[in-house]
């Protein structure tokens, strides 16, 4: 992912963004401009994916039971 510059190419971003991803994303704004929307939006799907992540971790401890 390149450097996000508008709010349309963050949002686009997003939509497939990894967990990996959004942590580097997150870094790079905390480092760079700090725009709030932008970091808030990052932690949005970060939260997203990492819950999903955890859901299906769940999932297959209780299916291996």
């Amino acid at each position: 992912m390149n450097e996000l510059r508008t709010w349309v190419a963050l949002n686009e971003a997003m939509q497939s963004a990894t967990e990996e991803q959004c942590l580097k994303l997150l870094a790079a704004e905390k480092k760079g401009k700090r725009r709030k929307q932008f970091m808030l939006r990052i932690h949005s799907r970060l939260n997203r994916v990492r819950a999903a992540r955890e859901r299906a971790e769940l999932a297959k401890l209780a299916s291996d039971a």
